[in-house]
């Protein structure tokens, strides 16, 4: 029951009550931008949850307003920071959904899309259940007596937050995912972001070696401050959840200083340096690994400090840390799918 909207497709593996809650797809916009039906949507950016029944429904209506451009993210809560740092122009949901983010963001306004054909809740069942009548006839009974409507009153209305407890999420249009459906051409989409994966990964291993190799020889220093330093920018970027530094970079960069940051830049400004704190715990094991004499021997020699350190201390430590450089670089692979998890396409 949780927000099932029928579809020939989901009735020939389900049978389905009659509708028990007609819902109205919405636009939702940033205040005062004007947008209240799809033709003032065209040569905008418009964001929908993906496999949702509002994706299906945007796309008819991009197919009847040529200029719509839609944009898929996972969830609605991604699609209302998109608006709010100005990536997306607009967004297409459930009106259910859209009052509850309208309450929590009053810079936001939603406008219910004129339409004919608007869909709605039903409950699933097992195909050729004997259940399906009885649930028709209790329901058909509540529409009369007007308990659904009461309902509805009270769990999706605007003011029903100050009459009960919090309740539980609303409904969010059902996912419809069948990997059976892939063709040839959404393979190759996926394909061709192995060039993006790459160059994100080479890029944050580049920028985060540097970065590792000055917090390495801060931590060695014999001042003090330096130490403090190290050891606390260590702690911070290693101590916190990566997904939650990349959100802060993501969502708040351009709400605060109004720079549109790219999912590319917003990963590898959040990934390196996380990158560079855990390399640094390696590499100055590395270098305090190096035999002592090597150090000695280069002092009695008169070789000054940085070109003893890079010309004969580093390449012996780089020997000592490359496995754990090479299983570093890998995680970093990994995490990479973290970034572009903030959005389906660009």
């Amino acid at each position: 029951m949780a927000g099932m909207t029928p579809t020939p497709e989901r009735q020939q593996n389900v049978d389905f009550s009659i509708i028990y809650y007609d819902a109205k797809d919405t636009i939702i916009a940033l205040q005062g931008s004007n947008l209240k039906q799809p033709t003032d949507l065209i040569g905008k950016q418009v964001g929908v949850q993906l496999g949702t029944i509002q994706e299906q429904n945007a796309q008819e209506i991009a197919k009847k307003v040529p200029g719509i451009a839609l944009k898929q993210l996972n969830k609605v809560p991604d699609i209302i920071q998109e608006i709010k740092a100005k990536r997306i122009d607009a967004a297409i949901v459930e009106d259910t959904v859209a009052k509850g983010f309208i309450q929590a963001n009053p810079d936001l306004e939603y406008s219910v899309i004129a339409s004919e054909e608007q869909s709605g809740s039903a409950i699933a069942f097992p195909k050729a259940s004997n259940l399906v009548t009885p649930f028709n006839q209790v329901l058909t009974q509540m529409k009369e007596d007007k308990a659904l409507e009461a309902l509805a009153t009270k769990w999706f209305s605007i003011n029903a937050a100050d009459q009960q407890a919090p309740a539980a999420a609303p409904p969010q249009g059902g996912l419809n995912i069948n990997f059976g459906r892939l063709s040839l051409d959404d393979y190759w989409f996926i394909l061709k972001g192995i060039p993006t994966t790459l160059l994100f990964t080479l890029i944050s291993v580049f920028f985060g070696l540097i970065a590792a190799t000055g917090l390495s020889l801060l931590k060695i220093s014999r001042f003090k401050p330096l130490q403090w330093f190290a050891n606390a920018y260590t702690s911070i970027f290693r101590g916190t959840p990566l997904l939650l530094q990349l959100s802060l970079i993501y969502f708040a960069v351009p709400q605060l200083v109004g720079f549109d940051i790219t999912p590319l830049q917003a990963g590898v400004t959040n990934v390196y340096p996380q990158f560079g704190a855990y390399m640094s715990e390696t590499i100055r094991a590395g270098i305090q690994a190096v035999d002592k004499g090597q150090h000695e021997a280069s002092m009695s020699l008169g070789v000054p400090y940085t070109a003893m350190m890079k010309d004969i201390i580093l390449p012996q430590a780089l020997k000592n840390i490359l496995p754990a450089l090479v299983n570093e670089t890998i995680s970093l692979l990994k995490d990479s799918s973290l970034d572009f998890n903030l959005r389906r396409t660009q």
